[in-house]
């Protein structure tokens, strides 16, 4: 009886840890501030993704020459659901290199555009 109830215990645990594992996977805790860039090339083009610097840091970045990394890289699926990049494209990584020379806006969010409303 007692190794029963033990077994019972054990499966509920690991089932407990697989699906927090599953939940953080999907969206990962972050501390990162959250921008969308707008860049002017040959055409606009718009980048939602985060970084670990605040609001002044990252504009001192933009003002610079060197390439700006925009990590957590969100798009829109073809559903309207914000989606990290990898999802949607597999073979692409959830990050982006900026120059500095083609972005012509930034806007703070206030947060993970998956999970705000």
């Amino acid at each position: 009886m007692n190794l029963k109830r033990l077994m019972l215990i054990f499966i509920v645990a690991v089932l407990m840890f697989t699906v927090k594992i599953g939940q953080t996977a999907e969206y990962p805790v972050s501390t990162n501030y959250w921008y969308q860039v707008i860049m002017d090339m040959p055409r606009s083009d718009s980048y939602l993704g985060s970084s670990s610097l605040p609001e002044n840091e990252f504009i001192m970045l933009v003002n610079g020459q060197a390439p700006i990394l925009l990590s957590n890289l969100v798009v829109m699926d073809s559903m309207g659901k914000m989606k990290a990049v990898s999802e949607v494209v597999p073979f692409l990584k959830n990050s982006i290199y900026l120059n500095p020379k083609y972005i012509i806006a930034v806007y703070p969010l206030k947060g993970d555009p998956r999970t705000e409303k």
